[in-house]
């Protein structure tokens, strides 16, 4: 029998189909960045590039966050560890976390989690893509608090899924609609007559009334949340919801 494979813009949303790189996305990995150095208060700030069918640029997905612990220093179920489990299902990895939050894998301890990852998972990029997971693409209006600035930010849902896997699609395209529903998936089409703009961002400065925005703090690169300035409602999403 064969596997079923979602098509690059199945579900896609838009205004007459103006953005076919919006929606469910057939996805390739390209390349996985540990940046969790950069962030004293992460556990994880896991980059990862994709290449999607429906779209020339590459996009960043970004798995990061901190484990919750008990009281004897293992960690328990949350955000960061669901997102991670994500990963680990939908690639077919026999490593992960352990009870203590250490990444290990058949060989041990790892010590450079992006090197492992991307011997394993990524296709070099002078390499024919293989387009073998499904992701959720979308827009999201942030708004800066202190100067009312509004930009419009492509997003990818921190949950990779394996394409070829009827099961898994149809639990990610639920999930996604529950995201939705709950508001925490906070999606904005663009108007009719919008210039889409470059694939990470556009400059528009009104505030669309089709959708609520995001209110963020001031911050550098909207992109690179801090803990008080995270850009979307999702990154504060709790376990449970997951």
């Amino acid at each position: 029998m064969a596997h079923y494979r979602p098509q690059a813009t199945e579900g896609a949303r838009s205004f007459k189909s103006k953005a076919p790189w919006l929606g469910y996305q057939s996805a390739c990995i390209r390349e996985f960045r540990d940046k969790t150095s950069e962030y004293d208060w992460a556990d994880l700030y896991l980059e990862i590039e994709l290449q999607t069918e429906g779209s020339q640029y590459p996009q960043n997905m970004r798995i990061f966050g901190s484990f919750d612990k008990n009281p004897d220093g293992t960690i328990k179920k949350n955000t960061l560890l669901n997102r991670i489990t994500y990963l680990v299902d939908a690639t077919g990895w026999k490593g992960g976390v352990d009870k203590n939050g250490n990444w290990v894998d058949d060989d041990g301890e790892i010590t450079d989690l992006a090197a492992t990852l991307n011997a394993h998972f990524a296709v070099p990029k002078d390499v024919d893509p293989e387009y073998k997971y499904l992701v959720y693409v979308y827009k999201e209006w942030v708004v800066n608090k202190d100067t009312g600035e509004g930009k419009a930010f492509t997003r990818v849902d921190p949950r990779l899924t394996d394409s070829t896997d009827h099961t898994a699609v149809t639990k990610f395209k639920d999930y996604i609609k529950f995201l939705k529903a709950k508001g925490i998936i906070n999606e904005y089409f663009p108007p009719d007559n919008d210039d889409e703009g470059p694939w990470n961002a556009s400059e528009t400065v009104i505030t669309p009334v089709n959708r609520r925005p995001v209110v963020v703090t001031a911050s550098k690169e909207y992109d690179k949340p801090g803990i008080k300035d995270a850009t979307s409602k999702q990154d504060r999403l709790p376990f449970s919801s997951s």
